[in-house]
């Protein structure tokens, strides 16, 4: 049994096989948890057994009623919509998220900068294989979502947790001196995931932008986000 399938509930259960001709680098990962709940979960019920999920976290409720009229009507009236689109997405898609982050984000960019992805998971993927040599570091405060860690480790890079510091009202707040005292000339990015520090997200992320201003030139660290997904 290799690192990976002692870590895995799925091969705890069973539920797994060996694939030795599979990367050395896939083998040493891991499916997140919660993903591997939702799986079981699943599986139980095709059983059928009456199962309560409590894998990954879904809305109760369905999408509003004019979005899927939205995506009725963009089916049947746009002949190519079953073609390929641009690489980089459909344009005016792009068009509305750069709008949006420039009215709700405060956050200035151009549609040349925009690139759609099937979700921020995704997204944050593609940034740490673009962003991260073998060796370099990715700061992720801590509590953050295991699959962010094996992301930085599929790219070869090395995880710093910093702790979050925990109010009473206000729940986690990012430790800004603490990242600020982590960050030196291995440090590639910073993921901030404001699933964990929604109250305070945009007053701490101002004083973490404003701080890393100030920081020596020949330390170049990305702040990587995924505010989009969890601002509506």
């Amino acid at each position: 049994m290799n690192n990976s399938a002692k870590r895995s509930v799925l091969a705890s259960t069973g539920v797994s096989k060996e694939l030795p001709e599979i990367s050395d680098r896939l083998k040493m990962s891991q499916v997140s948890v919660i993903k591997e709940m939702m799986y079981l979960g699943a599986k139980e019920k095709e059983k059928g057994r009456d199962i309560v999920s409590l894998g990954v976290g879904l809305p109760f409720y369905a999408a509003p009623e004019f979005i899927h009229e939205h995506a009725i009507k963009k089916i049947r009236e746009k002949a190519d919509i079953d073609k390929y689109t641009l690489l980089i997405g459909l344009p005016e898609l792009r068009t509305i998220i750069a709008d949006k982050a420039r009215k709700d984000l405060e956050f200035p960019v151009s549609v040349d900068e925009i690139l759609i992805t099937p979700g921020s998971m995704a997204g944050l993927f593609y940034s740490m294989l673009t962003l991260v040599n073998p060796g370099d570091e990715v700061i992720l405060p801590s509590p953050y979502f295991s699959s962010h860690a094996e992301q930085v480790s599929l790219a070869q890079g090395k995880v710093v947790a910093i702790p979050m510091l925990e109010d009473k009202k206000e729940g986690f707040q990012l430790d800004i001196t603490a990242i600020e005292k982590a960050i030196n000339s291995k440090t590639k990015a910073t993921l901030l995931s404001p699933t964990f520090f929604q109250n305070s997200y945009h007053k701490k992320e101002i004083g973490f932008k404003r701080k890393t201003e100030s920081f020596p030139s020949a330390i170049k660290s990305f702040k990587l986000s995924e505010v989009s997904s969890h601002n509506k």
